[in-house]
């Protein structure tokens, strides 16, 4: 019966040194939600506490983040079984608008492997101030913009959009305009500006007033009160791409239009030679059954010259486009753009590529 039970003692302190566990981590808990946090308090910070809840020391070899935009801190000596430690997360809400979703990675020797911990939070923007809000300046008038994009303007379409605009003087300011383009309307609300106050530039875009097709720029010219002066530094551009509206077509009358087909859509003039002049000729095809109206043939590149020989083409008949290389200008390889502008309700932005190396 001894023997019995110095065996059963043995037994019970082989299982128990058999049974510890190593270091073992154990957090209160594994997220936090900040809530709503204003972007203009900057940073953020929480602490999550975890204990040792094993038998052997806890050592904290690395903790990462998913994004840059959390920078994590944690103990950094070994803690002792029972003894806590700490991991804080800073979350930088500084031009971070909006809802996120983080995790932290902790790295550790803990039996049971690496723990994943979440922060969130949802930062509302900061209101911007008068110089952010209008960073670009003609004298005394600030503007939230000197770009005003269009995009697609039709020529059957009339498009309006606004500059926000600002008096930053301690006078009244009139804005007028100058060399504005026929299919521009450019007006001022209110006429005359107040020393403070905003307003807007209205521009409307009249793409049914414009004989052009495809992207183009035009430079709108400020004088405000009584100038006269015309300059570079006291404009604003205005950018549309002038497209063909196909939108009422009926599926008959798509099937009875104008189909084009290119030849080839890449022209590589291969190794260039500075100096040397070099033309490829493509083929523009109309397969459909009615006349192809070739609107415009665009390239920005100031050493191709185009020309097609025929802008009308019957059903069935073809055009040449001559493309002319003038290496003499060119500063590298060649990698260009040729638009071919059409009245194809498929295809009325052909894009042909022209390659070539030095």
């Amino acid at each position: 019966m001894k023997k019995l039970f110095l065996f059963a003692t043995f037994l019970i302190v082989a299982v128990s040194m058999y049974a510890q566990t190593g270091a073992v981590i154990d957090f209160k808990d594994k997220s936090h939600d900040f809530g709503t946090i204003a972007e203009e308090n900057g940073s953020v910070t929480c602490e999550f506490i975890f204990t040792n809840k094993g038998d052997a020391p806890l050592v904290i070899s690395r903790v990462s983040a998913s994004c840059g935009c959390t920078t994590p801190d944690w103990t950094k000596e070994p803690i002792a079984p029972g003894k806590t430690g700490f991991i804080k997360a800073t979350y930088s809400a500084k031009g971070r608008p909006g809802q996120f979703v983080k995790q932290i990675t902790v790295y550790s020797n803990a039996k049971d492997g690496n723990v994943t911990l979440t922060i969130k939070g949802n930062v509302t923007p900061k209101t911007a101030s008068i110089s952010e809000s209008f960073p670009y300046s003609i004298g005394d008038l600030k503007l939230k913009n000197i770009n005003l994009p269009f995009y697609d303007v039709s020529n059957k379409m009339t498009k309006t959009d606004k500059i926000g605009i600002y008096n930053s003087g301690k006078a009244p300011l009139s804005v007028h305009f100058s060399r504005v383009p026929s299919h521009l309307v450019v007006e001022t609300s209110p006429a005359v500006l107040n020393a403070g106050a905003q307003g807007e530039i209205i521009i409307t875009y009249k793409g049914n007033a414009i004989k052009d097709w495809g992207a183009r720029t035009d430079d709108v010219f400020l004088l405000l009160n009584n100038e006269s002066r015309i300059a570079n530094d006291r404009k604003i551009s205005v950018s549309a791409n002038i497209v063909e509206d196909f939108s009422t077509l009926t599926p008959e009358q798509r099937a009875q239009a104008a189909h084009i087909e290119v030849s080839s859509l890449n022209v590589d003039f291969g190794k260039i030679v500075p100096g040397e002049k070099k033309n490829q000729v493509i083929t523009i095809k109309n397969t459909g059954k009615s006349t192809l109206h070739i609107h415009k043939v665009a390239c920005d590149a100031s050493y191709l010259q185009v020309k097609i020989d025929r802008s009308s083409i019957a059903p069935g008949k073809s055009a040449k486009l001559d493309i002319a290389l003038l290496s003499g200008k060119l500063r590298s390889g060649l990698n260009e753009r040729i638009s071919v502008i059409s009245n194809d309700p498929a295809h009325s932005n052909m894009v042909v590529r022209v390659l070539g190396t030095r």
